[in-house]
């Protein structure tokens, strides 16, 4: 899809390279850098391979790389349908003034309901990332306050799962 001279377009394996540089400078764009632990091997084996936890979009502006949405399906047993759930968004800073946010979060919104037939998109959005939250409000985001988002590190994962009766 290309819009003025933004081209958008799912990724391919040639573009681990572009998605480890937007995915680490979000990182360091959130301040959370020294947090970052992504590799160009992991997003190649997890993105592309025998079976891909995730698609990428990537737009690019007059030929250059400038920014990517890593999204995945997602169901909901409360709305009794599939959407889609955005991991991660970034835009260049150079390339911020465009749209070209609005555009991937678009794209990744009709790719979806092509691959999986998804009718509403997630996201969270960092506490301190004002600009984001504006214009995911302005696309017509809701904020749930009902909800908390919760995650449960490696640690303690590997210690529920080894203490699970057998999955078999």
């Amino acid at each position: 899809m290309t819009r003025g001279t933004a081209k958008l377009r799912l990724a391919a394996p040639s573009d681990v390279p572009n998605m480890h540089l937007g995915l680490a400078s979000l990182a360091h764009d959130l301040g959370h850098a020294e947090s970052f632990q992504g590799t160009c091997d992991s997003l190649l084996k997890h993105g592309f391979g025998e079976t891909p936890q995730f698609h990428t979009a990537i737009v690019e502006w007059a030929e250059e790389f400038a920014g990517l949405a890593i999204f995945f399906p997602y169901y909901s047993t409360m709305r009794n349908r599939p959407g889609v759930y955005i991991q991660d968004l970034w835009v260049a800073s150079n390339h911020r003034q465009y749209g070209l946010g609005k555009d991937l979060l678009g794209f990744v919104a009709q790719t979806s309901s092509v691959l999986w037939g998804a009718q509403f998109m997630m996201l969270v959005a960092d506490s301190h990332n004002t600009a984001a939250q504006r214009l995911y409000h302005r696309i017509g985001f809701n904020t749930r306050s009902e909800e908390e988002n919760m995650v449960l590190d490696p640690q303690a994962f590997e210690t529920l799962a080894e203490g699970a009766h057998d999955a078999q």
